[in-house]
Formats: structure tokens, sequence, C-alpha cells
């Protein structure tokens, strides 16, 4: 199938406007030639020459704003790009040709009869170069005074800037676009460029005039003796000072400089080294435990690759002999209790981080200092204590929010758990009430139930239905008549005398209310249903009659139901089932020590109506915190990155891991001093790094809807606007939607925050495993999170500082494999796999780093591409640092840059200005078009010129 392409058409002209060939003559106006011929049947046939007026520029006082299609930039912009230059197009295809009055100097081109000019405007620090006045008069369009340092265009060249524009299949001859324009003038639009190499950070007007002096003057109000095809002004500085009318106006700011293409160049790989620790003096840390010297390497979140640990502790080369002072730490935290004089007592020793994980709640869990578990190089490392520090700094500054967000969270958890305390009450209450009936007869339970027969199931089954039967449905099918299982139709019975059945001459005993027959009994002439195969299910009182089995059973099933264990928990399982439903969720790493509440006594694990069993957690991203505290924290060594730098880095596992546990740690202390109910093994805080930047694929977003806070918003969004966004194909358009309403804006900014919330909540985006699965014999920073990819000892980081990132914040950056080719290309085979961060976080002021899913060891196989993300067509040139005239000339059209224009300073307008490369073609607007149409940049770095070669060995 052909590709669609971009075609540019220098003009166009229609009807009438399209049959100028002569534009001499008189007048204000062209006038065309036409010949009608007329025939008639009773007159000689005639033909009228007659010379048509065409309208004109000096016709027009004003333009409809509907026919403008789009300004760039837009209204109001304050991030233009000064390397790009402003264009407005309309609707119609020849709308800017069809006053025109005036052709080029070769005949092969007529001069649009607008003009689209930029001005500077108040509000920085340079003079504006305009001043805004009213109309003449109501009718008349508005004007502006031009001031006498104002840059204008050379309307002389107008025609250079202005084509039409369409997209249709390749290959395309000029007829046949002229055709598809004929059928389908919707799909073209005509554009008007301003060729004015803009300032950066600065405010600008842009104004859309008249190109000929006859229709500024008709739009002033006054009478012109111009003719018509005299321009608004001959040269530039004719026009200084002069008032001019306008037809529309729009303003905005340009940024600072350098495009996307510019700014991506300026990046340089580079090999960082020597990055993630910092000394610290560990000379004096209390309690007599050093003798001398010590100075140790704090570590960050973030190292270079190339970064090796101190060898000091575990980390030393023979890590099972533990020096002097582990030994004596080791010492200190385990004498918090102490005896003296035959009594316990307790002293005040540093904490042991993470002991609840290991010896449970209040338990005093002993330090081995020859062991080499997490727990020991936790606590027995200055390095990793400092680090355990930091969270417990973290808790401390901010107690009060954090309980406040607990109790929270515990008062909805708490209205179900106090439904489910009064029903173990009140099970428990019936359950000694429900004892009496068990030591009571199977006939006596199944009497004292008639009255709730109609909600006791039988234990009998039709055999052809499978189908279940209460008591009373089971009685009423019975051979006898259905008033003696009637409850008030007994006792009425148990007062009667004796009857005899007038037919046959029998005579029947009453029968008395704890009294049944059995299916045995048969005397003559008993009216039953259903002849001999009816069942009998009534007793009387002869002795040695037998007991049926089934009527037994029937008791029993009688018992059974009125069971508490079965009414009452039946009653409130349903209305926790979700929530049984999540627990069971986790119940492998539950079983596994961890627990969400102290469990009431009685309360098993069995029990249906036992506590949910629950803890409070807090999905933020505790990187920040650490960031925000001091940038070193993060990576540390940062300040020695040079400016345009793409390096990279990975992650340190352990030194995560040291801080959220002490993170952990102390927030679990805190639950404790404020009685809150804590078993203290709860994970209160997994999440470090912020996952919340990259966009959800497909998958996630349908897990997104069926969440906890898809589902509220999905209520929130139809509460407030209805059947306007009824559904969710709906609302997720408004976030890809590049031209939103007011209501759709706030649907996507509601959406987008909803969607970051919940993937900071998905366990699959969590940082460490909860740490009551912590395995005693494993080591900091060796506990991947199984229900994750990150289940590598530490991530690959791509690190980037410069503008790029600061100004296009919207950059795509993922990596590809390579191809086999050599050496290597990208590969952007659609089908190859690409790979998106999974994390990404900045720090002041320009540098920006992103996570991925992959070790150090494979950053070899892959490239790290920048592509530029574009939704509209953009014109402008690029930006380059090259003036030397021989190597500029060098360059292809894809390069094409504003240094290729000789002698161009900032402000001024290229006009008939021709570039050092492809001047033979500067005079053709399509061309120009082309050449201005900013593509879609990639940049494409290889990461094993990244990677230090001591890693790489």
């Amino acid at each position: 199938m052909a590709n669609r392409v971009h075609y540019f058409i220098p003009y166009m002209r229609q009807g009438l406007a399209a049959m100028v060939s002569d534009l001499s003559g008189p007048g204000k106006r062209i006038t065309v030639p036409v010949s009608l011929h007329m025939e008639a049947s009773d007159l000689p046939a005639d033909t009228v020459l007659k010379d048509v007026a065409l309208l004109g520029p000096g016709d027009v006082l004003g333009i409809n704003e509907r026919i403008i299609r789009k300004t760039e930039p837009e209204a109001d912009s304050r991030t233009f790009e000064p390397s790009l230059i402003p264009f407005v197009e309309f609707t119609d295809p020849d709308f800017l040709w069809r006053f025109s009055t005036r052709k080029t100097p070769d005949g092969n081109n007529w001069l649009p009869w607008l003009s689209l000019i930029v001005l500077r405007s108040n509000g920085g620090e340079k003079t504006p170069e305009f001043t805004l006045l009213p109309a003449a008069e109501p009718e008349l369009p508005p004007r502006i005074q031009l001031s006498d340092d104002a840059i204008l265009p050379d309307l002389h060249f107008s025609w250079k800037w202005a084509h039409i524009h369409t997209n249709d299949l390749d290959n395309k001859t000029i007829d046949q676009l002229h055709q598809s324009i004929a059928r389908t003038p919707e799909q073209a639009v005509c554009r008007l460029l301003c060729p004015r190499r803009l300032e950066p950070q600065t405010n600008y007007s842009a104004f859309i005039v008249p190109t000929f002096r006859i229709g500024v003057d008709v739009a002033l109000g006054i009478p012109s003796i111009a003719e018509r095809d005299e321009l608004n002004w001959d040269t530039p500085d004719d026009a200084k000072g002069r008032v001019i009318p306008y037809y529309y106006q729009w303003d905005f700011q340009t940024d600072t400089r350098g495009d996307f293409e510019y700014l991506v160049r300026l990046l340089q790989p580079r090999v960082l080294k020597d990055m993630g620790t910092r000394a610290i003096d560990c000379s004096n840390p209390g309690y007599n435990l050093v003798q001398g010297e010590l100075e140790m390497q704090m570590e960050g979140a973030l190292r270079s690759l190339d970064t090796q640990y101190q060898k000091w502790g575990m980390d030393d080369e023979d890590p099972g002999t533990p020096n002097e002072t582990q030994v004596a730490f080791a010492d200190l935290l385990n004498s918090r209790e102490v005896t003296v004089n035959g009594k316990k007592k307790l002293r005040v020793t540093p904490p042991v981080y993470g002991e609840w994980y290991v010896g449970g709640e209040g338990g005093n869990t002993q330090v081995v200092v020859e062991r080499t578990s997490w727990l020991e190089q936790l606590n027995l490392d200055f390095r990793h204590r400092a680090s355990a520090g930091l969270g417990v700094r973290f808790v401390k500054e901010n107690q009060e929010s954090l309980m406040k967000a607990a109790w929270k969270q515990f008062s909805e958890i708490n209205k179900v758990n106090k439904s489910l305390n009064l029903g173990r009450f009140g099970r428990a209450v019936s359950m000694r009430m429900y004892r009496r009936l068990e030591t009571m007869a199977d006939e006596n339970v199944l009497q004292l139930s008639l009255p709730l027969q109609s909600k006791i199931k039988s234990p009998e089954q039709e055999a052809d239905q499978g189908t279940t039967f209460t008591l009373q449905a089971r009685l009423q099918s019975s051979a006898i008549s259905n008033n003696l299982s009637n409850v008030k139709v007994k006792k009425y019975l148990s007062k009667t005398n004796t009857t005899q059945n007038k037919s046959t001459g029998y005579k029947y005993a009453p029968l008395l209310r704890d009294q049944l027959v059995s299916p045995g009994f048969r005397p003559d002439g008993l009216l039953t249903r259903g002849g001999d195969t009816g069942q009998i299910m009534y007793k009387i009182l002869e002795t040695g009659d037998t007991q049926d089995p089934a009527f037994q059973q029937m008791g029993l099933n009688a018992k059974a139901a009125l069971n508490p264990q079965t009414t009452i928990t039946s009653r409130f399982t349903g209305r926790i089932d979700k929530l049984r439903q999540w627990e069971r969720k986790y119940q492998d790493k539950l079983k596994g020590g961890e627990t969400r509440s102290r469990a009431l006594p009685g309360a098993t694990e069995e029990d249906p109506l036992r506590p949910v069993m629950w803890y409070p957690e807090f999905h933020r991203a505790m990187y920040r915190f650490l960031r925000d505290l001091s940038q070193e924290y993060i990576l540390p060594g940062m300040e020695n990155i040079p400016e345009n730098t793409v390096g990279l880095l990975q992650t340190n596992r352990r030194f995560l891991e040291a801080f959220m546990i002490g993170l952990n740690h102390e927030f679990a202390s805190e639950l404790r001093w404020r009685e809150f109910p804590t078993d203290m093994r709860g994970s209160y805080f997994r999440k470090f790094w912020d996952t919340s930047i990259y966009s959800a694929e497909q998958q996630e977003k349908l897990l997104f809807r069926n969440s906890a806070i898809g589902q509220e918003l999905f209520a929130n969004i139809q509460t407030q606007y209805g059947s306007q966004f009824d559904t969710w194909e709906k609302m997720e358009a408004t976030y890809t939607n590049g031209d939103p309403e007011v209501e759709e804006q706030q649907v996507a900014q509601a959406y987008e925050k909803a969607i970051e919330d919940w993937l900071l909540t998905r366990e699959e985006e969590k940082d460490i495993e909860r740490p009551s699965t912590w395995v005693l014999d494993s080591r900091l920073g060796e506990h991947p999170i199984q229900a994750s990819n990150k289940n590598m000892a530490d991530q690959l980081v791509v690190l980037v500082r410069g503008d790029l990132l600061r100004k296009f914040g919207n950059t795509l950056i993922y990596l590809v494999g390579k191809d086999g080719s050599a050496p290597p290309d990208p590969d952007y085979d659609p089908a190859s796999p690409r790979l998106f961060p999974v994390f990404e976080g900045a720090l002041s002021p320009d540098i920006t780093f992103l996570g991925f899913s992959i070790g150090a060891a494979a950053a070899g196989d892959y490239f790290i591409v920048f592509e530029e993300r574009m939704t509209d067509l953009r014109y402008g040139l690029d930006e380059t640092d090259v003036i030397d005239p021989a190597e500029l000339q060098n360059m292809t059209l894809d390069n094409l840059s504003w240094q290729h224009f000789e002698n161009l300073e900032a402000g001024d307008y290229l006009d008939g200005r021709i570039p050092l490369i492809e001047g033979a073609n500067w005079n053709k607007p399509a061309f120009i078009a082309k050449a201005f149409l900013q593509n879609q940049v990639r940049v494409a770095i290889e990461l094993s010129v990244l990677i230090p070669a001591e890693s790489q060995s």
C-alpha cells in the first residue's frame, strides 16, 4: 500500500481569478473579459463581450476568524522555541491568493494579499516595536502604531512564505493533486509563514496585515489614491513610525535558545566514575567503641558502575571474622537487659534495626557477631546504621502527619472489625443457649423447630433433580394431610376426642404435640395421598413402634441449622468477602509470620469472624525525602558531572534496604507509642523510587479499571459529569486529546492523578519485599521483589544532565537492542522489544535519571534512544555552533540552520536571503516549506561507550 506524504503547492487561484492573464488596465480592480453567447428560437444568435471586475484587497475590511484554522504558536504560549517560526493556517486552500493583484517579477507566482508580521511587545526588557491604537471608526479594523526601530519584512518576497499543504498518497501528479483538493478541499490548507529569527525569552505579538496599500487605506477609512498593485510599504524602512491596520492578532513568548535537535546534539556520552560514596568521620561514635581514626565511605542510593564498597565489616576480605569494633558494638546492643543483684534491669542502648522482623513482637533479639546475616550487617556497620538513621529521621520529622494518616486508614478497617467483634460476641452468647438443644432428642428438636421449618433444609434430595428441599416442603409432600404439618392444626388436634372414619369404622386416637408418626405406621383405613407409595411421617402412642432414620436425620439437620456457628457466621462472612480475598492473596506471606493486626484471643486464622488482618501502608516515593534533605544521599559526587552529559549509574539496593528498614522500624515504634494495634512487623513503607511518571500500558490500564482507585475515579466522574464520560474509552480519550475542552482537561487531570496513585500502590512496583519474609541468612541488597521484574541486585540507571529534559519534559526515552550489522545500529524494527524506564527522578538543577529493569552487566547489548514527541507540524531551522562557511556548505538540507544565512542578526527577517546550500531552489515556495518543516528527531547512543573499561573487563 502506498504511503501518505506531504505535498506543498506554491499557490492556487480558483474560479474567475484563475482566468486572469493580463494585469494591465486602469482601476482599483482586475478585470477579466467574459463572452456570453445567447440564442433564442425567434431571435438571431448573439455574443456579448463584457469586462468583469474581480474583488480585490480594496474591497476587504476584515476577515472572519472562523477561516483561521490554526496559529503556531498558540495564543499566550510561553514556551515557543526561538529556532522555530510562527505561522497561520487558513481553511480555504486558495484564500491567500483570492484577492491578489500582483504577480512576481517572473510571472510564475502571486503575492498573497495578506502578510504575517511579528513584533516585540510589552512585558520584557526589550523595547516594544508597536503601540496599540483604537479603531478610527467602529466598523473599521483595529490599528497599531509602528515604532521607529520596528523590524519588518520586505513585502516583495512575501510570496516565498505562502503555500498550500495537503497529505495524499505517494507519487501524485500536480493535476491529480488539484483534482483531489477540488473534491475534498477540507483536506488542504494554505499556510502563511513569518520568517523572522526570533530572540529567546522575548514577548511577541503576531499580526495579519494587508499586503497592498489600497487595502490599508480602506481599512484606515481614508480615500485611496494607491494603485491596486502598490505594496503596504516598498521597503521595511518606509513603514517605520506608520499607522497600519490589522485583521487578526495573538501574543506569545519565546523560551530559551535551542530546539530539541540542538539540545540533544549537545549531549555527550561520558563514562561516570568514582561516584556513589562520600567520607564520614566515625572516629568517635560514642560508648568508647573506637580507638583512633576511622573514616568510612557513606553510600548513596545511586553509584557509578566502577564504585567498589569499602572493605570493612562484612565487606572485608574475611567477613566471617568480626573486628574489635563490631564485637564491642554487638555487646552494647545485646546489653538492653542486664542482671544486677539478681534482678533484671533495662538499659537505654542503640536500637537493633529490624529486630521485630526476626524475633517477633516484644522479643529481645540478640545480635550474633559471628553471623553474617542482614540483621548483623545492618546493625554492626556504621554506614548502614547511618542509612537506617535517615529513615528514622523521616518518621520523627513527620510523625504527626503519618499517625493522622494511619488512624484514618484504621478507621475504615476498624468499622469492619467492630462488626466482626459483635458477631463473635453474639455467637458466644448463642452457643450457651444452643448447648441445651444439643442434649434434646432429635424428634423434640424437630418439633421445636417447626416454626422455622420453611428455613431449615431437609437432608433428603429428589433423585431426579438433585434439589434440596426445606423441612416444610418435605412434610407437605408426605402422605399425611398438609394440615398435620401445620403448627396451629397440631395444637388443635391434640385437644380433640378420638375420631372415627365413618366409611370404615376405624377409630383414631388424638395426636399429641410431642408425638409424630413413623414411616412404618400403616393402620387400616388411614387416608393417605399418593397411594401405597406415600410416606407417613408421624408416630403414634403404641409402644414398640420404631423411629425412622430419615426422621432422626431431619432432627439432626434442624440442630445443625440452628447452630450459631452457621447462623451468625454466615451473616457476616458475606459482608467481608472482598477483604478476605485480599487477605488470601497474601496468605503465603502472612503465614510466614507477618500479621496485619493483633488477633483477639480465640480468633484463629480459620475463624471466619477473625479480625481483618491489616496495617497502614504509605505509597509515597521516599527518595524525594532524601533528595530534599540532601542530594548527596541520592548520588554522592554529582557535582563532578559536566554539563550536557549522558552517563550510566546503577542503584545501590543495600543502601535502599537499610534506609527502608530504619524507616519501618521507627514507624513501628511510633505506632506502639501511640497505642496503635500492631505487632511491630508491618511493612509500612516499601516504595523508594517514583514509578508514577511512565505511561501505563494497555494491560495495566485494564488492571487500573478494576482497581479500587479506578472504580472510585469512575464513580466520581459519573457523579460530576454524567453520561458525557460514561465509559472508560471516553475518559481515556481526554488524556490524549490534543485540543481538549475545559471539562476534558479536568477529566484528564483526574485520570492522570488517579493512575499515578495506583501505580505507586501496585505490588509489582514496590522496591523491597516485606521485611517479615526476609530469610535470616541473606545479606542486604539480596532480597528481590517476587511480584515484579526487580530480580537483580542493582538496576541500570541512565543519567542525563543538561537542558534537554528540562525544556522537553515529554521526551520519549527507551532502550533498544542492536541489529546484526557491524558496527551495530539500533534495532528500530517495530517487532523488536523496547525497554522503557521503570522509575524516574530528578536532581537540581538539571539532572534527570531513569531506571531500567536490567542490570549493568547487560548494558552493552543496548542503545539509549532520545526521541522527540511531535503531535503537530512545526516550521523552523536548526541551531548550530558551526560558523565556518566551508563546513556549512558541506551540510545537507536535513541540517539547514539559521547559520546558513550569512549576516543574519537576531530579529531579522530572511526576506530574499539565499542560504549557503540549496540556493538554486530558494525561489520555490514549496521547496522552502519543505526545507523549514521540522522532522521528528531521534538520537541513539550505544551504552557500551558509557561503561568503564574496568567494568567491561
